[in-house]
């Protein structure tokens, strides 16, 4: 089962997203809460896999409830999944900033709920399509400033890695498919990744395909795969 947590200050929405959750069958709501101290409490206390909560909260200003949500745990972590009215690009980036997985604008069909927390829950990253270019545009002008006119990519990695992250990007996770893809063995595509992640200081394929996006496989002066498979871009439901 997965254990969520819900913070929002609003008791109606509460009530409606805890019937929505749990009719899905493989899904519990451990705690709900209208206050960053209780969302905390119960975050610590009930260990939840997943806290789906409003970007602001009654008790501390901002982001700081996201904060301390994604701060490290001495047991498990947590994906906090932020739900709220604000269409506002610049909150989205600094939620995912501060650790968010999901950021989610309303309306959302309650239908899809219970799947967007499954895919918290393993670690996927979810943004509604309304704020997903402006966030888009944000990585690579951040990747813009941080290396000036070098290029991000060719200076870490070869052509034949390059294109071992592209097929990554585009959506093929396992390693038999991009042997199959690729025209090489399965031994040299780990080989090549495990390259890869060490050249960029990463520690897994999921942040290795995050890598691409951000420093430059979306420009169009390289073929632009989808969005990570990890990361799902959800249709405007507004």
């Amino acid at each position: 089962m997965i254990r969520v947590v819900l913070g929002d200050d609003n008791l109606r929405q509460r009530r409606m997203l805890r019937q929505h959750l749990e009719q899905s069958g493989d899904i519990v709501v451990v705690g709900e809460a209208g206050t960053h101290e209780a969302v905390q409490l119960l975050a610590r206390n009930r260990r939840p896999h997943v806290v789906l909560t409003d970007v602001l909260l009654a008790g501390k200003p901002g982001l700081a409830t996201i904060r301390a949500l994604t701060a490290p745990q001495p047991t498990r972590a947590v994906s906090v999944m932020v739900l709220t009215s604000h269409r506002n690009h610049a909150r989205a980036i600094d939620a995912l900033d501060c650790g968010a997985m999901a950021f989610l604008t309303r309306p959302i069909n309650n239908a899809d709920l219970a799947s967007f927390v499954r895919a918290a829950a393993a670690g996927q990253v979810l943004l509604s399509a309304t704020v997903t270019t402006a966030i888009r545009a944000e990585l690579v002008a951040r990747g813009a400033m941080l290396w000036g006119d070098r290029d991000p990519i060719t200076d870490l990695l070869t052509t034949t890695e390059l294109s071992v992250v592209a097929l990554l990007c585009s959506g093929l996770t396992t390693n038999e498919a991009i042997a199959e893809q690729h025209h090489v063995s399965v031994n040299t595509v780990r080989s090549q990744l495990q390259r890869c992640l060490r050249k960029t200081g990463l520690s897994d394929r999921t942040q290795l395909a995050l890598w691409g996006v951000r420093h430059g496989l979306g420009q169009p002066s390289r073929p632009t795969p989808p969005l990570s498979p990890d990361l799902l871009v959800l249709p405007d439901s507004g």
